[in-house]
């Protein structure tokens, strides 16, 4: 048998028991404030991503004309547009911070 063939197998041998170790893990362990900057990294996406789906069903209402707004007037329209400004302002400002903890982190460049 080849040493190379020797090698491959006798690292896969070991592998189950690699695989089964508890203390493995695909996610890097943080200390404390990076970990408190991963967590509110992850609060703001899912903020965001929330935001964002409003913004697109507050569209595509409006566009279909199903949007419920106290009347049809002027001042209807206004409300709408005043609830997409305030939604792509959370938007912004998620974002932003986002990519404040990403620079403070090491990850801009």
């Amino acid at each position: 048998m080849r040493p190379g063939i020797l090698i491959v197998l006798a690292l896969l041998q070991g592998a189950p028991a690699f695989a089964q170790d508890k203390k493995w893990s695909m996610t890097p362990q943080l200390d404390g404030k990076a970990q408190e900057a991963a967590d509110e990294m992850k609060a703001l996406f899912k903020k965001v991503e929330a935001r964002l789906t409003e913004i697109d069903q507050l569209l595509y209402d409006a566009g279909a004309g199903d949007t419920k707004l106290a009347a049809v007037k002027e001042s209807g329209i206004a409300e709408l547009l005043d609830r997409y400004k305030t939604h792509s302002q959370e938007v912004q400002s998620g974002i932003d911070r986002i990519i404040e903890i990403a620079e403070q982190s090491g990850g801009g460049t």
